[in-house]
């Protein structure tokens, strides 16, 4: 059935245009245009939301995505340092555990050479409380004083390893607490007695200088050439030197003082070598100490 429109108009009002339903009824127009226009607006307004909705996940997995990549990569990163940290510290623990080996070997040489020394110190002192105006207790005297005051031992500690660690930030990369205390503790140990072999120096030229003025060297000429050929020919007995020492007069100067000056001379250096030789013995416990930790918990 067709549809009829009619116009109407009201007191000056906006027209609005109406149709004829099939019912014989008139309806208006403009609101069902209204209507529709809302009804589109809504359903327009819900895809958008919609479309923002699918947009805003999309954008927030990309986002998850993006986060969790770099989670990765920095767990992968973290492991390959710690890769990197494991090798570096096994190489530092290797070396450190060489160094260790040759100042052991080192210092138990010292330990010997220096105990040698003091027993003889000891004789010698024993021989100057109780001097006697004769050949033989001179002769006696002169031979311990060539022998036993020519020299001593000090340590040259292997401090490549420690001083890489130290100046590197290495020690950070020890994970056992016990072996990284021990470590320090024997870098301690090794600047205390290099200190004591550095102090010791001045008390052996001082007694160097006595010892000169009290004796007459000439006679030691043989004795010398003797341990210069090999420092180790001090360690034989004394009786080797009788045939190296001609008879003479071994003093160059009978006064007293000067047997009293090397007395005193004597006295303090062979107390500063003691201490010298007990730091070793302290050092060596602490190397062996050390040694046996890097094994223990490195199996180094």
């Amino acid at each position: 059935m067709a549809r009829s429109e009619k116009q109407l108009t009201a007191g000056g009002h906006r027209s609005e245009q109406y149709m004829l339903r099939r019912d014989g009824l008139f309806t208006n127009t403009c609101y069902h245009q209204r209507v529709a226009l809302i009804f589109n607006k809504k359903l327009r307004e819900n895809r958008a939301s919609g479309g923002l909705v699918r947009y805003t996940k999309y954008a927030l997995g990309e986002i998850v995505l993006v986060v969790v990549g770099i989670l990765i990569a920095l767990q992968i990163n973290d492991w390959y340092q710690e890769r990197l940290d494991r090798q570096t510290e096994k190489e530092y623990l290797i070396s450190m555990k060489r160094d260790l080996t040759e100042d052991a070997r080192e210092l138990r040489a010292a330990i010997d050479g220096n105990s040698h020394l003091l027993i003889g110190l000891n004789r010698t002192l024993e021989l100057l409380v109780d001097p006697r105006d004769d050949d033989a207790w001179r002769r006696d005297l002169y031979m311990h004083g060539i022998k036993y005051t020519y020299w001593f031992v000090v340590m040259e500690f292997s401090r490549l390893t420690m001083a890489q660690l130290q100046y590197s930030g290495g020690m950070r990369l020890i994970r056992e607490a016990q072996v990284r205390e021990a470590m320090i503790s024997y870098e301690q140990g090794l600047e205390t007695a290099q200190q004591q072999g550095r102090d010791i120096m001045t008390y052996f030229h001082e007694l160097e200088e006595s010892h000169k003025a009290l004796f007459d060297l000439t006679l030691s000429k043989q004795a010398m050439q003797f341990i210069e050929e090999d420092y180790l020919n001090m360690l034989q007995p004394i009786e080797v030197f009788q045939a190296l020492i001609p008879q003479g007069d071994y003093f160059s100067d009978d006064n007293p003082s000067l047997i009293t000056d090397y007395y005193d001379d004597m006295l303090y250096y062979r107390t500063a070598l003691n201490i010298l030789t007990l730091m070793y013995e302290r050092q060596l416990q602490l190397a062996d100490s050390l040694s046996s930790l890097i094994e223990e918990h490195y199996g180094i």
